[in-house]
């Protein structure tokens, strides 16, 4: 939605900028329909063939339903929750009337961790009382999945999504929990381990809420300006980002191979401790980070550098290294398979490895009830796996810094 902080659609608005419009009279996503919008951006993509969920979520409501007069202090004031709630409708409701069926709005983006500043009582009131109820009654739900938002790292998700969960009335329309993954970014030096990326805390939500589907719904490169622990190389193992300066970090745009594996583990890790979706951000960026809005007083100030899965340089663009490990799942983990359980045994250093079931339309499938093994080496050389499955072994040669997609019969 608007008043996002990548945007070729400047300056920043939200689409009812008009205060106290809490009929949405003046509502419009007159600029998502400009030839640089969004909208036919969506239309070109199913044109060439897309065929996958279309969620949206919000930074930031119009200002005029805020509390604070600074945004980023915030909180929607509650005699606004029905008119932001309604909102939300019409953009979904407009969006159809353009062909263009939205199947997952993921309210807040961040809440109190970097936005609007909504605790998880209020999350839960809003989700509850106002935006689920109006869904309902307007006929959007349940066919648009709901979640309150997604907070920004999963530590944070352990805390909200409890508070959130224990309300009746949110937990009706919680559709999906949604969270992010900015534990810890940097990795080059080994520093952010799979224990500060807190997959415990997602594990967690897994086994408390059998049955409802966990969505990783963000991660990029987050390169930090202002933690001092990301300026030195004696401190960068205390460095949650990506450090800026050129010397510590590799700078972006980053067209290394070697950039492949890191995602590519995190994604195995991710649907190991239960997640059944995930998401880079940014799909398209042009070769110096951006196109950014800039808007100071949302904390968008121009400078937030991010390495998206393909840069355009145009008229060229380069497919980054992730957009090829991301390739392997998205062409052989097909919605609707089940993860299989997977015993790691002995692996060699810099393996992991996740399986998929392979249902009998899966085209990709050598033949029905086929299962997929996803196998990363993050090493710098080759190494050999054994494959076991029943009665029958595989010996594997994963190339260096790879991802290997193996498929065999039941």
């Amino acid at each position: 939605m608007l008043c996002n902080d990548f945007s070729t659609q400047a300056p920043w608005s939200t689409y009812d900028d008009v205060p106290g419009d809490v009929g949405m009279v003046n509502f419009t996503i007159e600029r998502d329909l400009r030839p640089n919008g969004t909208i036919p951006f969506l239309k070109r993509a199913y044109s060439a063939g897309f065929n996958g969920t279309l969620q949206a979520y919000m930074d930031f409501p119009p200002d005029w339903m805020l509390v604070d007069s600074l945004p980023l202090l915030g909180v929607v004031e509650p005699k606004y929750y029905d008119a932001l709630a309604l909102y939300f409708a019409r953009y979904v409701e407009a969006y159809r009337s353009h062909g263009l069926a939205l199947t997952f709005l993921e309210a807040f983006n961040e809440p109190a961790d970097s936005y609007t500043k909504m605790g998880a009582p209020q999350l839960a009131k809003f989700l509850g009382q106002h935006l689920g109820p109006l869904f309902e009654r307007r006929g959007l739900w349940p066919l648009v999945k709901l979640s309150y938002g997604g907070q920004a790292t999963r530590e944070s998700a352990g805390i909200f999504v409890p508070t959130v969960m224990a309300d009746e009335g949110a937990r009706k329309y919680m559709d999906v929990i949604a969270y992010h993954g900015y534990d810890c970014q940097y990795e080059d030096d080994g520093s952010c381990n799979d224990a500060r990326q807190r997959y415990d805390a997602i594990d967690s939500l897994a086994r408390a809420y059998p049955g409802r589907p966990l969505w990783m719904t963000e991660i990029c490169y987050a390169y930090n300006g202002d933690d001092p622990n990301c300026k030195s190389a004696a401190t960068l193992s205390k460095c949650t980002d990506w450090p800026r300066d050129p010397e510590l970090a590799p700078p972006l745009p980053r067209t290394d191979w070697a950039d492949g594996p890191t995602w590519g583990h995190r994604i195995i890790k991710e649907v190991q401790a239960g997640a059944s979706g995930w998401i880079y951000w940014n799909l398209l960026l042009n070769a110096q980070g951006g196109p950014f809005a800039y808007s100071p007083q949302h904390g968008d100030f121009g400078d937030n550098f991010q390495q998206p899965i393909v840069v355009v340089d145009a008229p060229s663009f380069h497919p980054t290294a992730l957009f090829y490990f991301l390739a392997h799942f998205s062409r052989f983990v097909r919605p609707g398979v089940a993860r299989l359980g997977t015993r790691e045994a002995a692996l060699p250093e810099g393996v992991s490895a996740v399986a998929f079931e392979a249902p009998a339309e899966e085209q990709h499938t050598p033949s029905p009830n086929g299962a997929v093994l996803q196998l990363v080496n993050r090493a710098t050389s080759e190494r050999q796996v054994t494959v076991c499955s029943g009665e029958r072994i595989a010996e594997v040669m994963l190339p260096a810094t790879s991802i290997t997609t193996a498929m065999w019969s039941a």
